[in-house]
């Protein structure tokens, strides 16, 4: 009849590694027959970190499964009835067995993910597998999952406060403090990692100077939402060392600096490197 579900904590820090666990009860009427479900799709407004653990326990508290996934970044085989059988930058499913088909019945899933805005909605649909039957879940008290888990309090949209009073930047980090494109197959290239945070439609900007504040090179510009920028989905943050005129720049110490601008407010973060 329906899939109540709730995540925990419900409030967290920004761009911070966070255990979460999300909970689905199924509300099945006396007398019914139900088909069940044997798959969840878990809707997440970032990439996840890892899956970990996956439980299913009944109206009487007793444990019908208690996994804990040996590969957790990734779709997982070999691991029987139970897997991560899809991983995207904007959720996961798993499947499990037992089928969940009895009233009161529970299913928690144990993931880490990072929060980049203020009000972050995981919604979610349970399946049956191999098949085009789907129920999606409806946001309520599903379990008890914490001292701190008010039942008043419960549904699945998280929140971070603390983002409408910091910076655009959660974090910028280069690979390397000095970069050495001499082709021999060591640091020719360096690496970018930022997050991006609140904003939905950013100017985001990343460019090298000279000690004198003279801007050489134009690394990466690009229109983009909050959330991880890495090399491995954004090729233009794997930099070659290659100024604005398309030549290698020349050995010495530079600024390269980081600019995001949304509709009310920007911020910038610099770090210094190396070219040698």
């Amino acid at each position: 009849d329906a899939l109540v579900a709730e995540i925990f904590p419900r409030e967290v820090e920004a761009a911070r590694d966070i255990s979460f666990v999300y909970a689905v009860r199924a509300e099945v009427m006396p007398g019914q027959e139900v088909q069940g479900f044997n798959s969840f799709e878990l809707s997440t407004p970032g990439p996840v970190e890892r899956i970990e653990r996956i439980e299913i326990i009944d109206a009487s508290g007793e444990s019908l499964l208690d996994h804990t996934f040996a590969v957790q970044n990734a779709v997982t085989e070999g691991e029987g009835d139970v897997r991560i059988t899809s991983i995207t930058d904007g959720g996961f499913s798993v499947r499990f067995s037992p089928l969940i088909q009895a009233d009161d019945t529970v299913l928690k899933i144990h993931f880490v993910s990072r929060i980049f805005a203020y009000s972050n909605d995981f919604s979610g649909r349970g399946a049956v597998e191999g098949t085009d039957a789907f129920q999606w879940i409806k946001s309520g008290e599903a379990a008890f999952l914490d001292e701190d888990d008010a039942a008043f309090d419960s549904g699945v949209t998280v929140l971070s406060s603390g983002v409408s009073s910091t910076g655009l930047i959660g974090g910028f980090t280069l690979d390397n403090p000095v970069l050495t494109p001499n082709g021999d197959g060591a640091n020719d290239l360096l690496g970018l990692t930022f997050e991006v945070l609140t904003v939905l439609g950013a100017d985001i900007r990343i460019a090298a100077f000279d000690v004198s504040g003279r801007r050489v090179a134009t690394i990466f510009d690009h229109h983009g939402d909050s959330g991880p920028y890495a090399g491995d989905k954004y090729a233009g943050l794997n930099w070659d060392g290659r100024g604005d005129d398309g030549g290698l720049l020349p050995p010495g110490l530079y600024i390269v600096r980081l600019e995001v601008e949304g509709d009310a407010r920007s911020s910038t973060a610099a770090r210094s490197l190396g070219i040698a």
